[in-house]
């Protein structure tokens, strides 16, 4: 078996005295492919960079580096630098921050290369930017290019003096899915053909068990798994790319869930799972148990259940301005989940705006009361709320039900954007089988307090298994709902 071209052994490592990895191990060897994925905040980006010897803001605790066989810690800053640049090639998450605003990107690949000893001249830069489907860059300046071309000016941009590892982080960020698939096809060829290696943190899951030779799952700061990928596990683009399938990445697995409500049942036997990144809708008549399946999970009704596995979550309310305390302003409102946990006010405020300002509202509001709110606006605040705890559930009831046409396309571009950005899974009840058809992964049919249909939202819509599921589907095809949304 060949030297590892990178080699972390037991690696620790804290920001301040707030741990940020512990003991995580990672080899990768040449000619591998290592996709490294995980929840946010799970220490993917962290384990990189400290990998690489790029200390800050963390510091090492415990644990040893290799790379090409030499002990980093072990070396001088500049002999450091020097073997890092020569190894590796390295794109951030943010292509923004890898560029001088103030040089032009014909000088950056001029630098590089010369850097590197790869051909400096024109004719090579344009053939090499064409293969990753850019123009030549001429005298553009980054603000002139879009945050996509500007990714993949940096992924060629690391090819060059073709380095023995290429790391990318959430390379495909800002691609749309074929130019993500072609570029990192590319790399994954380029790693296999030259026998150099290829780290990509993501969390596209079907792009690391596409592109990958083998998956790192972490989570907590620590290595939980380490497999060989899985090609031929496929995954929808349209509604969610990256939107796993497997028990590893659930975050809801209940089964003989219950729900007594005085000598009768509310919920019988109701078995789901909500996989990370997944948007599962729950359909049904008025009454069948939808909203109180809703506040069990969040904790709000008591339940039993034979098993119980809900990751941290958040509920957004059917009624916005119901949700809202009326003497609570925008910011203070937003800021509840963070100051029930401890969090200085101050703090929680700045976290609260930008939570705020994700959730498409101006700062202006942020001073703003509920009544002086639309219901659009208010809505949003709602889910400004969910999120600001970064849950990595979030759990929706009927959020278009009171909201005219225009704020309910709005909010239902939102969540897809939400989802997508922090890989946020959805459990969503709602009577609008147009934005279910649009927004779900999956479909769960509940009557009378029983799940009596789970099927993938193309199955049920195209041939729905029970009479109820039919008897839905058959309503939208009449109004028209299922046509609009198709």
């Amino acid at each position: 078996m060949s030297d590892p071209i990178l080699k972390v052994q037991s690696l620790s490592a804290q920001i301040g005295d707030t741990p940020v990895l512990q003991e995580a191990d990672l080899i990768i060897r040449p000619g591998e492919c290592v996709a490294l994925v995980g929840p946010s905040g799970a220490g993917k980006t962290s384990l990189l960079r400290m990998a690489l010897g790029l200390d800050r803001p963390a510091r090492r605790v415990a644990g040893r580096r290799f790379l090409l066989g030499q002990d980093i810690d072990g070396l001088r800053p500049r002999a450091l630098r020097m073997l890092r640049a020569g190894a590796v090639g390295f794109t951030p998450q943010n292509p923004a921050a890898g560029l001088d605003p103030l040089d032009r990107l014909s000088l950056v690949w001029l630098h590089t290369a010369q850097a590197r000893g790869g051909d400096t001249g024109p004719a090579a830069r344009a053939a090499a930017l064409a293969a990753v489907g850019l123009p030549d860059c001429g005298d553009a300046f980054p603000h002139q290019w879009s945050r996509g071309m500007l990714q993949r000016f940096l992924i060629a941009l690391t090819r060059l003096g073709d380095p023995a590892l290429t790391v990318l982080d959430e390379p495909t960020s800002a691609l749309d899915p074929v130019i993500a698939a072609q570029v990192m096809q590319q790399e994954a060829a380029r790693a296999a053909a030259l026998g150099t290696a290829l780290l990509i943190v993501t969390h596209n899951a079907a792009l690391a068990e596409g592109i990958a030779t083998r998956v790192v799952r972490m989570e907590g700061g620590r290595v939980i798994g380490d497999r060989v990928a899985r090609p031929g596990v496929a995954r929808r683009a349209l509604r969610c790319a990256s939107c796993p399938d497997e028990p590893e990445d659930r975050v809801l697995d209940v089964s003989g869930l219950a729900v007594r409500r005085g000598a009768s049942m509310a919920l019988s036997d109701i078995a789901l799972h909500v996989n990370e990144g997944e948007a599962l809708v729950v359909l049904g008549e008025s009454g069948a148990g939808k909203t109180t399946l809703l506040r069990a999970l969040a904790g709000m009704v008591p339940f039993t259940a034979a098993q119980s596995r809900i990751a941290p979550c958040a509920l957004v309310l059917q009624d916005p301005m119901a949700a809202i305390c009326p003497a609570h302003d925008v910011v203070t409102a937003v800021s509840e989940p963070l100051l029930a946990q401890g969090m200085p006010r101050r703090k929680a405020f700045d976290q609260a705006a930008e939570a705020t300002a994700e959730a498409g509202l101006p700062a202006t509001l942020l001073s703003r009361l509920p009544h002086q709110l639309s219901l659009g606006q208010a809505q949003r605040v709602c889910i400004a709320r969910a999120l600001v705890a970064r849950p990595r559930l979030v759990l929706l009831d009927e959020p278009l039900s009171a909201l005219d046409p225009d704020a309910g396309a709005g909010i239902a571009a939102l969540l897809g954007r939400l989802r997508a950005r922090h890989r946020l899974a959805l459990l969503i009840v709602t009577h609008d089988l147009g934005f279910a058809r649009a927004i779900a992964d999956r479909v769960a049919v509940l009557r009378a307090g029983r799940v009596v249909e789970q099927a993938s939202a193309d199955d049920f819509f195209a041939a729905p298994a029970s009479d109820y599921g039919r008897a839905l589907v058959n309503a939208g095809r009449r109004l028209g709902a299922l046509e609009a949304a198709a």
